[in-house]
């Protein structure tokens, strides 16, 4: 049973106890996630780590959960007017959050766009009515903002089209206070510069596409952008034999020229093919750690009676893959891979993953989506929570190193637009390790929150989940660097600027204790 609490002019509902959440569906087009049908329920595994299962003695207690140390509690809920995908997400040192996004502009085109809040609300002051906008080329989308300096931000854009580029710009302060964007910078990598003239084939890879970007501090004096992206494989010498799959690449660029990084890779972007096997690799979003290393987060399609699987690259500061890292990878020249789907089995269910973060003990945690079949039949997707060590799945974590929310189990749940579907996109930690995310249940906007060990965290909401009334994804969550605050931004609902419905995004912002 669900109940609703009004927040401004959105309403908030809070998920009765053993429930989930999910959210609508933006994959790439050319990589689409499989139909998840309504596998059997497990039975086995075949070769990966075990599939968990109800009977398994750390399964959460039936009240939902264990106590943590701080609630976490709605603050506020504000419309981000003419805004398209909000996606890029920062607390900054001047005390604003920043978003990063789409508009249309006075010509109907699509620009990118950056807004400005303070305690949720928007700041009207920031540009023009809050928001600054330049134009690049093509329908821009922007997946990641961050802050190099005091007043001084990177900003991430993906271009679409036939030859779809990603591209970095800087969003700079003068000294009157005024922001305005800088120009915009090609990411290098081997097809970036556009010309697809010799690619082997009547089509052209639809696009590269950049879900996020990092910063490098590592060396105070030159702080460093890290992208996370695929997109089309590195140019072969011989184009006849060139695929035409997806790869994963990464690149480190200096943040103060754009420029590629002479010191990472040999100063070319780390290209990488999932298990060396020419198969589609989605890169999603990553993690740059104090110390320069990299983690890329994503999944790999393995086709037929595999699908989708978790994989993970790790990349030491010098941009080199770090051998020491990664286990289930069937190719002994891959090394520094993780690949994993504990579900598959005879189930044939899967996982992705959507974004990571690391734990103060060293632990590795992913949130995406797959069929679990985890405490109940699947019916949607279910909203995918991995825990990893060096060596594998954590079995410490959650349920031998898996958790997994389920709208199906939730009587009062299969009211959204595809029902009981439930996914997880991003996720931020606090500083007691607790893991918050943001996604869908039962296809709309919700938070979750676990502990440190993968149980659900009762105090937040019912058993860990809020539940917002808005019928599409939270898409990016961050905290403030003290932890006290939670921001999420959501999916558009129109993505077009057509007459259907008004352009436009919600933000939400949770406080972290008394």
């Amino acid at each position: 049973m669900k109940s609703r609490v009004w927040m401004g002019s959105f309403m908030v509902l809070a998920l009765s106890a053993g429930l989930v959440v999910a959210c609508g569906d933006d994959d790439d087009p050319a990589t689409p996630t499989p139909d998840s049908g309504t596998p059997p329920v497990p039975t086995g595994d075949s070769g990966n780590p075990p599939v968990p299962d109800s009977s398994t003695p750390d399964a959460p207690a039936a009240d939902g959960g264990v106590e943590a140390s701080a609630p976490i509690t709605p603050q506020t809920t504000t419309r981000i007017p003419n805004a398209i995908n909000p996606y890029g997400l920062t607390f900054a040192s001047d005390g604003f959050l920043y978003a990063s996004g789409a508009t249309i502009d006075d010509t109907s085109d699509r620009v990118l766009a950056v807004w400005r809040f303070k305690d949720g609300v928007l700041d009207t002051t920031f540009g023009t009515g809050g928001v600054v906008t330049t134009a690049i080329d093509g329908a821009e989308s922007s997946f990641g903002i961050v802050e190099v300096s005091p007043g001084n931000f990177v900003v991430q854009a993906t271009t679409s089209g036939t030859a779809g580029k990603v591209y970095l710009v800087k969003l700079t302060k003068d000294g009157a206070g005024a922001f305005s964007f800088g120009t915009p910078v090609v990411v290098p990598f081997d097809w970036t510069d556009g010309d697809f003239s010799e690619w082997p084939g009547a089509n052209p890879p639809v696009y590269n596409n950049s879900w996020s970007i990092g910063l490098d501090k590592s060396v105070a004096a030159t702080p460093k952008i890290v992208v996370f992206a695929h997109g089309a494989p590195a140019k072969v010498g011989d184009l006849a034999t060139q695929r035409t799959d997806n790869d994963r690449w990464v690149a480190r660029v200096l943040a103060d020229t754009l420029a590629p990084d002479p010191a990472f890779n040999d100063g070319k972007a780390f290209t990488t093919d999932g298990d060396g096997k020419g198969l589609p690799d989605n890169a999603r979003r990553g993690l740059v750690l104090a110390d320069g290393t990299i983690v890329s987060a994503g999944y790999t399609d393995y086709g037929t009676g595999l699908r989708n699987h978790v994989v993970l690259v790790r990349l030491k500061p010098d941009g080199k893959v770090d051998p020491t890292f990664g286990f289930g990878t069937t190719a002994p020249g891959v090394p520094g891979q993780t690949k994993v789907n504990p579900f598959v089995g005879v189930t044939g269910g899967f996982a992705e993953a959507y974004a990571v973060v690391r734990q103060s003990g060293g632990r590795l945690v992913t949130t995406g989506y797959g069929t679990t079949n985890f405490e109940v039949p699947s019916v949607g997707l279910d909203m995918v929570v991995l825990g990893f060590k060096a060596d594998g799945l954590d079995p410490t974590f959650g349920k031998l190193g898996a958790f997994a929310w389920q709208s199906e189990g939730d009587k009062g749940a299969g009211l959204g637009a595809a029902p009981f579907t439930d996914r997880g996109r991003d996720m931020t930690i606090l500083p007691d390790d607790r893991l918050v995310f943001a996604g869908v249940y039962d296809d709309y906007a919700s938070i979750f929150v676990l502990d440190k060990d993968g149980k659900p965290d009762k105090s937040v909401g019912v058993n860990g989940v809020i539940e917002y009334s808005y019928p599409a994804a939270f898409f990016k969550v961050v905290a403030s660097p003290d932890g006290k605050q939670i921001a999420a931004t959501a999916q558009s609902l129109n993505q077009t600027g057509d007459a259907a419905a008004p352009l436009g995004s919600v933000l939400v912002t949770l406080k972290v204790g008394q």
